[in-house]
């Protein structure tokens, strides 16, 4: 057996240990100061408590999600975060595309290149639909605010559908929602230079001497339609009697003839006199600029607008013109049984033209106190148009 050695005998193994010398009041009060110092300061760490300002240099600013916080708040955050303690996302009503937005889809697909312009004009009805169910003050509010125009507008830039502008003509549909995005997100600088592109590519061609006919599905009066339909759908018709004199002057810049200005000036003019209940007038320099541009196309194609459009003068209203063509033609003559569709369409928007002035000139005399004439025109059209007054439809 072994004898057990006593504890004494352990006691050369480990060094001696010597108690620490008793420190004197100054390294004392040094020791706690900085024992105090390195407790405050994780202390402060731990709790989120900014540190003191020690210079008069800006402090960076920290990433709340990257902020040091206590171990609590880290299990209590990996907790929220976990996928498994979700909420469930309510089905998506978008037509079945899952939860992606629409923007998100339309950029993997020109990613794929799988995007095609009837895709595109899909994706432009379908935000100009959220713009008119959204929660913005107007529509052209919400259709800035989806950036689709944009978005199409880059993927025929990358696409090299830009370079020729040739989905203009044979995409007229698409073109007209297209430039509505476009002046609604503010890129209306963009489309005037499209323009004159095509209007530069027409000269090249030798073709402004064309017939109207040709000249009217031309992409420069597709594009010009645009730009006047897009700016006409604002009450205030302000900015479509602007743009239709901006268009002259870019025809007049590139010595093309004033028809590619003719559709677009038409619809202005309707817009100023058969819907004119709908719209509020511009300023007179406006309406009188507007007005001039007739004698562009010629007083026989125009007779009829320029009378009409006396008729709504935003201060001289005058009824002469109206009076005097009311009474020569034989309008019933001319509203003989169509023919075709085609022709059944064009004499709706005839009579319905006719009626119109009609009626305006009714008002104008009325207003002017001659009740008499006024009188006398409502029985001209009574007789003359009665059986029509019941499907007149001024929405056209």
């Amino acid at each position: 057996m072994f004898n057990t050695r006593p504890l004494s005998s352990f006691k050369d193994i480990f060094p001696s240990i010597h108690q620490p010398l008793p420190l004197n009041k100054k390294e004392a009060e040094h020791l706690l100061a900085t024992l105090t110092a390195s407790f405050r300061k994780n202390l402060d760490r731990e709790h989120g408590w900014p540190p003191p300002e020690t210079n008069n240099h800006p402090v960076p600013l920290v990433d709340p999600k990257n902020e040091v916080r206590r171990p609590t708040d880290h299990h209590l955050r990996a907790v929220l975060s976990n996928p498994l303690f979700a909420r469930a996302r309510p089905p998506a009503r978008d037509g079945g595309l899952g939860d992606k937005p629409r923007a998100a889809i339309f950029d993997e697909a020109v990613a794929r290149g799988l995007m095609t312009i009837p895709r595109a004009h899909g994706f432009l009805l379908a935000n100009k639909q959220d713009a008119r169910q959204g929660p913005h003050a107007s529509v052209a509010s919400g259709m800035a605010a989806s950036g689709a125009g944009r978005r199409v507008v880059q993927w025929l830039q990358s696409s090299g559908l830009e370079r020729d502008l040739a989905f203009v003509t044979p995409h007229e549909r698409f073109t007209h929602i297209l430039v509505s995005f476009m002046l609604a997100e503010g890129l209306e600088d963009w489309v005037w230079s499209w323009l004159d592109r095509l209007l530069a590519a027409q000269k090249m061609l030798a073709v402004d001497e064309v017939d109207e006919g040709l000249q009217s599905k031309q992409a420069p009066t597709r594009l010009l339609l645009a730009i006047i339909n897009a700016k006409a759908e604002d009450v205030k018709l302000h900015a479509a009697f602007a743009a239709a004199l901006k268009g002259q002057e870019s025809l007049d810049a590139r010595s093309m003839p004033s028809i590619f200005l003719w559709p677009a000036w038409n619809r202005v003019e309707w817009k100023a006199t058969v819907q004119a209940w709908r719209h509020e007038l511009p300023s007179e320099e406006l309406f009188d600029g507007f007005r001039a541009l007739r004698h562009r196309f010629g007083t026989r194609k125009t007779s009829l607008q320029s009378a009409h459009l006396n008729l709504h003068h935003p201060s001289n209203p005058d009824a002469r013109r109206a009076l005097e063509m009311l009474r020569r033609e034989k309008w019933p003559q001319q509203l003989e049984a169509p023919q075709s569709s085609q022709t059944d369409r064009k004499t709706r928007t005839f009579l319905t033209k006719i009626m119109s002035m009609g009626l305006d000139t009714v008002q104008v005399l009325s207003r002017q106190g001659k009740l008499d004439e006024a009188q006398d025109m409502f029985s001209l059209l009574q007789s003359n148009f009665g059986e029509h007054f019941q499907t007149l439809r001024f929405a056209v």
